[in-house]
């Protein structure tokens, strides 16, 4: 996410925007580092935009038809703050039967609580904040909700005491989280059908184009 443009930005596939030749100027350790960086946590990517180069200035046109000055520098920092489970992204509505399938894992560090109480103001900001967040993906899983059915495999990492912003984890819970991960694996696979998949994906093509 570009704070800078205030965009959310795919790498590789926009990074013409910030660079005249991304394909050969840039480590793609770069797209990962702006991927990670929590606000508050990390520093944010911090990369200058030359103005002047007329491919940079035409991927501006091309991609958002942008009109306004285009910024002097892109700001990224982590893209879960508005898009924490872009599965969106390898949706083709083109393909009819795919060729492979595509899997997403989607961990959740909370518990469910369907009994929803607002208490005070901090839980009414909270409720606020986490639905903005995760209002992208779950309004793309609910019009696409074979996605929800067929591709994505949940680990509970609440059912451990890990914490993903513990960066001191110790190895009695690095394990915890391992095994949670296997477990959640296991079941995903055991339970998956290619065929399944493939004849419900073909249904989502046809519901779409007719």
């Amino acid at each position: 996410m570009d704070i800078s443009s205030e965009r959310k930005i795919e790498f590789p596939a926009q990074a013409g925007l910030y660079w005249s030749n991304p394909n050969f100027d840039v480590n793609p350790a770069v797209f990962v580092r702006a991927s990670m960086a929590i606000p508050l946590f990390f520093e944010p990517v911090i990369q200058k935009i030359d103005r002047s180069d007329l491919k940079i200035v035409e991927s501006w046109e091309k991609i958002f038809v942008y009109q306004n000055e285009i910024p002097n520098k892109g700001i990224f920092v982590d893209g879960g703050s508005i898009s924490n489970f872009p599965i969106s992204i390898f949706h083709n509505q083109r393909i009819i039967i795919p060729r492979v399938p595509i899997f997403g894992i989607r961990i959740n560090d909370s518990k469910p609580n369907p009994e929803t109480e607002i208490k005070n103001l901090g839980n009414y900001a909270g409720r606020i904040l986490n639905t903005m967040k995760n209002n992208y993906d779950k309004d793309f899983l609910t019009k696409n909700n074979f996605y929800e059915k067929f591709s994505i495999a949940d680990i509970d990492t609440y059912l451990t005491n890990a914490n993903w912003l513990d960066f001191n984890m110790d190895e009695k819970t690095k394990r915890a989280l391992f095994l949670k991960g296997v477990e959640s694996a296991i079941k995903f696979m055991d339970e998956f059908d290619w065929f399944d998949y493939k004849m419900n994906r073909a249904k989502v093509f046809f519901e779409n184009n007719t």
